[in-house]
């Protein structure tokens, strides 16, 4: 698995960069290598089943402060709150341009650029999420 290949690559950079004395350039393979792990777990993570409408949640806050009692009871309401299924933000890298050490890519969603060198389809991989959140895939 690619995911698995990358956190050791980082891991194992990090390890030289720190025998070889450059502790700025261990901490940041090292913090490349824990973001990889945290998106893996995150990956593997099984779909909340019981989710609600934030936006329902709200609605429903306010009009209890509005309308009813102290008697009434809220936390009752929020869990006979209909389920939701969850809905993952996707985007797409865009290539955009040459630039000077490679490609050039934009997210559809926020228009955030990167700059990859190397073969266009590890740029997914090499970027899954955009900073905005949106899980992404390559598009010419």
């Amino acid at each position: 698995m690619i995911i698995e290949e990358e956190i050791k690559r980082f891991t194992d950079n990090a390890e030289y960069e720190r025998t070889n004395g450059n502790l700025q350039g261990c901490l940041e393979f090292k913090q490349l290598a824990d973001w990889l792990k945290e998106l893996k777990q995150l990956r593997e993570q099984e779909p909340c089943e019981d989710a609600v409408s934030r936006k329902a949640v709200v609605e429903l806050v306010e009009g209890w402060w509005l309308g009813h009692t102290k008697e009434d009871d809220l936390a009752t309401e929020v869990k006979a709150l209909p389920s939701v299924t969850p809905t993952r933000k996707k985007g797409k890298w865009i290539r955009i341009t040459q630039g000077r050490i490679g490609e050039i890519y934009m997210c559809s969603k926020c228009g955030r650029t990167i700059e990859e060198q190397g073969i266009e389809s590890l740029v997914s991989v090499r970027y899954p999420f955009c900073h905005c959140g949106a899980e992404m895939e390559v598009k010419e």
